[in-house]
């Protein structure tokens, strides 16, 4: 059976139907459509973020909440949209992949609701009626399985029906791929499905209500000093509840949905109603989709206090923030903890390595190397994803397809590897950032540890301020120094693949591209030093003017007011000169990122069609695509080119502060720390007000 072909020749009347819809009904019928599934999948998506977010949600009931709330996802994010766009178009837009893909996914998902839903009346089955059996069935491990074996049964229910040789068709009245539930074999597998569920559900929840009606019986005779037993919490109730209702509305949605099918299963026929009722059919199936994160919202207080807020996060207000709004630090992420570390790994790191110029720049990266490694394993994902676009692309602009369904996965996947690699990139910048600030803490505290324990021969040649502007620079550093060994890797990949499309001419943009990302590095470089010199001119004029308005008070120099005018005149016309050099630069440094892949292309095709070769488009947009790929890696090493000696030289100045003189006593106290029993330990820490105290296990 192909899929252009209906099963049944009434289908061909659906079809013609679909197809004459007034603008009016085409408008309504899509509107309604748009709005459950954008409904649904926002909705569902808020749940599975809120679970994220909040780990005491994490609880074996939101187990289920979780698994119902993914099928919802993939239900209104992938299948419910073709449907709209069949209802716009008012035709069949689908080919036979997305057709059977659709059909499976449609099948299973349908299929993994209704088990998930047994699995909820079982779980508190035994949660009321049998307290005593639930925590040794219901342990988390146990229940992940569960739910896995759900997803897995579900999936292997339509393989003996694709086994055979059938496929999904186009209905053109449910707008959706259906299998053909006229074969017995449909049938039959309908109903395990259907009548196994229906049962258990309606047995354990008559025996949970049932318990707690006698629960509540129970409480009036506790209101009336007669004795009682224990019973399920008031929490346990209201989950119950919550999850009774999910299941109620599950039922009111796909009990009319199940008498379609049986009537024409009943019937023999796939055409059994008008073409309004299977839309009715189309429409409860998505409200069922979209209904359940109303749900959890009224009925779970817990879910109602997160979706508040949720809410209250992009409302303007004016109440001042208090201590309880922040976030709680974890203990791994406290300045003690990653000084403590650091502390280690440079101890460590000392002992070990020949080479002391930049031990501390080693035991750094020894000290975060896992988050130094993620932050890697991210720009590589980064770098894939941003190769395989242009290749699909060059693929998807040939026009010698087959069918047009593998341009739609073509496209399909354009657009799944841009996805992928939006997020990647942005967690590679996030985990950049988290690992720059880890460092830059660690760095801080190992400085403030050293200044309390420094000798007084040595105070007056330390000054915080500019250590702490070294560790900026090393925290600077830290964000975009894994994306520079992706360079060379990237560069080869990208000249290798654009050689297939252009040939040689690959060499020449990219050895523009390497001068470019050099020149930048240099203008980086040279930027910064005149950012050094703009500070120094401008505090020799700050310090000048001082000087010139205390002479004026004192002695009212008024003769001398032109040579002084002229003075720091003379002074602010050099900081501006510097300051317009700099802006220059910076601003070379922009046009030269942006436009580093237009300028290798006005090099490359000119020449690639003066050798004689035709441009086909495909070559052009895969090639362009290509080059334009290197500005995510480049534009990070160009900017840690820039301050990378700056990084070297802050390295070593802080690695020179921390192996400078301490005082006898801080020697004293470290032994101490070193030889005192692990009972009672003793910590040196710094308070509020940078004093050396002294705390102990046995202290009250």
């Amino acid at each position: 059976m192909t899929y252009s072909l209906y099963p049944e020749k009434k289908l061909e009347l659906y079809a013609v139907e679909l197809a004459r819809r007034s603008p009016g009904l085409v408008a309504v019928e899509s509107i309604f459509c748009a709005i459950f599934i954008l409904v649904a999948f926002v909705g569902n998506t808020i749940v599975l973020w809120i679970v994220y977010k909040n780990p005491s949600l994490r609880t074996i009931p939101n187990l289920f909440v979780i698994s119902l709330a993914v099928s919802d996802v993939i239900m209104s994010g992938f299948c419910a949209p073709m449907c709209l766009a069949i209802l716009i178009t008012g035709r069949d837009v689908l080919g036979d992949a997305l057709c059977n893909l659709q059909g499976f996914l449609v099948t299973i998902l349908a299929r993994v609701s209704l088990w998930t839903m047994g699995l909820v009346a079982i779980n508190r089955f035994f949660l009321i009626v049998k307290p005593n059996m639930y925590r040794k069935i219901f342990k988390a491990s146990y229940t992940r399985w569960m739910v896995i074996a759900v997803w897995v049964l579900s999936c292997a229910e339509p393989v003996p029906y694709l086994a055979r040789g059938h496929r999904y068709f186009f209905h053109p009245a449910k707008v959706f791929c259906f299998p053909d539930s006229r074969m017995p074999a449909v049938i039959i597998t309908g109903y395990i499905v259907v009548g196994i569920p229906m049962p258990i559900l309606n047995y354990c929840y008559y025996k949970v209500f049932q318990a707690i009606r006698k629960h509540r019986r129970r409480l009036q005779g506790m209101r009336s000093n007669q004795p009682s037993t224990g019973g399920p919490s008031v929490e346990d109730i209201n989950v119950t509840w919550t999850l009774f209702w999910t299941v109620c509305a599950l039922l009111v949605c796909w009990t009319p949905i199940s008498a379609i099918d049986i009537v024409d299963a009943a019937r023999d026929t796939l055409a059994s109603f008008p073409r309004p009722v299977y839309m009715l059919y189309l429409y409860l199936g998505q409200i069922s989709t979209a209904v359940n994160p109303f749900i959890y919202g009224v009925m779970n207080k817990s879910f109602r206090d997160a979706y508040k807020r949720l809410f209250n996060r992009f409302r303007k207000s004016t109440r001042i923030m208090q201590d309880t709004d922040l976030l709680e630090q974890r203990e791994k992420d406290s300045a003690k903890h990653l000084t403590s570390l650091l502390d280690e790994s440079y101890t460590r790191t000392k002992k070990k390595t020949s080479r002391k110029d930049h031990t501390l720049l080693m035991a750094i990266f020894k000290c975060f190397a896992v988050q130094f490694t993620t932050q890697l394993f991210y720009a590589v994902v980064v770098m894939i994803c941003s190769i395989l676009l242009p290749v699909l692309l060059a693929l998807l602009a040939t026009e010698h397809h087959s069918s047009r369904t593998v341009s739609y996965l073509y496209a399909g996947g354009l657009g799944a590897i841009a996805f992928a690699m939006a997020v990647f990139r942005q967690l590679a910048v996030y985990d950049g950032y988290s690992v720059g600030a880890k460092v830059k803490i660690a760095l801080m505290g190992l400085i403030y540890r050293k200044i309390l324990r420094l000798s007084s021969s040595y105070h007056h040649d330390v000054t915080p301020g500019y250590m702490s502007m070294e560790c900026k620079t090393i925290e600077r550093a830290c964000r975009h120094v894994t994306w520079c060994i992706m360079v060379p890797v990237h560069l080869v990949i990208v000249t290798a693949l654009s050689w297939q499309y252009v040939g040689w001419l690959s060499l020449v943009g990219s050895g523009l591209f390497v001068v470019l990302l050099l020149s930048q590095g240099i203008s980086r470089k040279v930027a910064s030093t005149l950012s050094r010199r703009v500070a120094e001119y401008s505090a020799n004029r700050v310090a000048t003017v001082r000087q010139v308005v205390t002479g004026i008070r004192s002695v009212k120099m008024l003769a001398w007011e032109s040579p002084l005018m002229s003075l720091i005149s003379d002074l602010r016309r050099r900081e501006l000169r510097y300051i317009r050099l700099r802006f220059l630069l910076t601003c070379y440094n922009h046009v030269t990122s942006i436009c580093s892949s237009p300028l290798v292309s006005l090099v490359i095709f000119p020449a690639y069609a003066i050798l004689g070769n035709e441009l086909v488009a495909a070559n052009v947009f895969a090639t362009v695509a290509l080059y334009s790929s290197l500005n995510i890696t480049t534009a990070n090493t160009s900017s840690f080119a820039s301050i990378f000696t700056e990084t070297l030289v802050a390295a070593q100045k802080l690695q020179m502060f921390l192996e400078s003189e301490e005082f006898q006593g801080a020697l004293q106290l470290n032994r101490d720390a070193a030889t005192t029993k692990s009972s009672d330990k003793v910590e040196y820490f710094i308070n509020p007000a940078f004093q050396l105290e002294k705390t102990s296990s046995t202290d009250v």
